[in-house]
């Protein structure tokens, strides 16, 4: 006997009626910072709806920390962002060099964004300018450190990713660089305070 779409259509009836009802929820993403989320439910389950809501201000971190005569200011802490980002102006004075020693880090990503002046960023041996408007991802792993080499002050936005490191590293190291009192600051004690905040200090053949 031939075979005809319709013989299987009762079939596709009864298959149909018998799936469990499933009640459509709008997509969305989990977001500790507002919205909403779907949350993995057993097949014929309806998924539970999560919603999340914070005190959202600009500048949620919003603190200056001075280093001897630099000025960095932070915008947005890992604790405002959930660990993915940190965020803080850099201001470096005209002819200004980084007091601390060359470093790198294993574990995060820092990005920059020029806003004034120009910085140079010296990177594995590399020197590259950073001007207004210009953006420079420094990869993890990768020796470098910053100087101020023209008269203009300068000023850069960074951004770490994931937030790794926060105000606190700053505060400390604004302690050992300002009891200098202009000097050379202590660097055992910048090498202590990066290593205990994930960042390696170069050797000292490769420091300038």
């Amino acid at each position: 006997m031939p075979w005809r779409a319709r013989d299987v259509r009762p079939l596709l009836l009864r298959w149909r009626a018998s799936r469990p009802q499933l009640k459509r929820i709008p997509l969305g993403c989990y977001n500790r910072v507002g919205g909403t989320g779907l949350l993995n439910a057993p097949y014929g389950e309806e998924a539970s709806v999560t919603r999340h809501t914070v005190d959202l201000h600009v500048n949620p971190a919003d603190e200056t920390i001075r280093l001897g005569p630099l000025a960095v200011r932070f915008l947005v802490a890992g604790e405002n962002s959930n660990g993915s980002v940190a965020t803080f102006e850099l201001t470096v004075p005209g002819a200004q060099r980084l007091a601390a020693p060359a470093h790198s880090h294993d574990h995060y990503e820092e990005t920059i964004y020029g806003i004034d002046g120009v910085l140079t960023w010296t990177i594995d041996g590399r020197q590259i300018d950073v001007g207004p408007g210009e953006a420079l991802c420094i990869p993890r792993g990768a020796i470098h450190r910053f100087d101020n080499h023209g008269m203009q002050d300068a000023k850069a936005l960074c951004m770490i990713t994931p937030a790794a490191i926060g105000p606190e590293f700053f505060r400390e190291s604004a302690e050992a660089i300002n009891a200098a009192a202009g000097g050379p600051p202590d660097r055992a004690k910048l090498a202590e305070i990066m290593r205990r905040y994930g960042l390696t200090p170069a050797p000292p053949s490769t420091q300038p």
